[in-house]
């Protein structure tokens, strides 16, 4: 079995690492290669297609599997008689962005089998006969607990601060960085403790685990997600976790110790956040997501790819 994997990238970064990690769990059973092209323009999407038709042309593939919509809609004008299956990963079901609502039902009617993150995802297609739900995985070997102490050295943090992480691009306004910040200032006006927003974007994935034991809660303000992947390496990391109700955040966090769901409100959020401050201790979130294993995942994955080929 050969498997092409298609993800976009702009201004030089990578779409989503999950995609990444994902790619490198199947590589351990089957043959894939990741097409990674440049979505940065409308231009660039054009040269894209026919970059991509060639390299289709001139390798053998059983199956084209394609991270979001627009890397579906891309692979579907170039795949010729390929298969193609599509990973939505969240913004593109949940988004209102009218363009992408289009890419999407186009991408719906077309793709052989399509993959949602999340059940809240999953409402949005009236056909279920050729969709699964199946989150991103996480590597239980990047995200692990380690020493707080240690993670802040690494970083070059201060050990006597309390860092809330925030893990997102704060120009994204579905990120909600506002009530992130507001709840921060809130916090920061009441307690003696030193509090800090602590912003992690753009960095190589391979730190977010530090970020993340660095860190003594673990923030998710968004409006809406799919099945946000830093909740999953929060949880594998024992990290408290504060997080607005979206997604399938609720289904994971609910129950564990230390992990809290906040309303839409900056005095809520930051009521939360001092919850999880009382317990310093980690959590036990690590044993609640074991079935998120990324090579479990991986293997759920090929069972699909099985069907279509078969």
């Amino acid at each position: 079995m050969h498997v092409l994997h298609v993800v976009a990238r702009k201004t030089g970064f990578y779409a989503n690492a999950a995609v990444l990690a994902q790619v490198e769990s199947l590589k351990k059973y089957i043959s894939v290669d990741l097409y990674v092209y440049n979505a940065s323009s409308l231009n660039n999407y054009f040269l894209s297609a026919l970059a991509l038709k060639k390299h289709i042309r001139n390798n053998k593939y059983d199956l084209i599997h394609a991270h979001f919509s627009r890397s579906a809609f891309l692979s579907l004008l170039v795949s010729g008689r390929v298969p193609v299956i599509v990973s939505y990963m969240g913004a593109d079901v949940l988004g209102k962005n009218l363009i992408n609502r289009c890419i999407r039902q186009y991408v719906s009617k077309h793709a052989v089998y399509q993959i949602v993150k999340s059940r809240e995802m999953g409402n949005f297609f009236s056909d279920n006969t050729s969709l699964s739900i199946i989150p991103n995985g996480v590597s239980f070997e990047s995200f692990k607990p380690i020493d707080k102490i240690n993670a802040r050295d690494i970083l070059g943090l201060s050990q006597e601060k309390m860092y809330i992480l925030f893990a997102a691009d704060p120009m994204r306004k579905i990120k909600n960085y506002e009530l992130a910040k507001s709840a921060v200032k809130i916090l920061k006006s009441e307690s003696k403790q030193k509090v800090e927003l602590l912003i992690l974007y753009n960095q190589p994935h391979e730190r977010v685990c530090s970020f993340i034991n660095a860190s003594d809660v673990v923030l998710l303000t968004s409006i809406s997600e799919g099945s946000p992947n830093i909740i999953k390496e929060a949880m594998a990391c024992n990290c408290p976790i504060v997080s607005t109700d979206v997604g399938d955040v609720r289904e994971y966090i609910e129950g564990v110790k230390g992990c809290y769901i906040a309303k839409f409100c900056p005095n809520n959020v930051a009521a939360q956040i001092r919850k999880a401050f009382s317990n310093c201790e980690k959590t036990d979130g690590r044993e609640k997501i074991r079935h998120l294993d990324i090579d479990k995942i991986a293997v759920k994955i090929i069972e699909i790819y099985k069907r279509i080929i078969n």
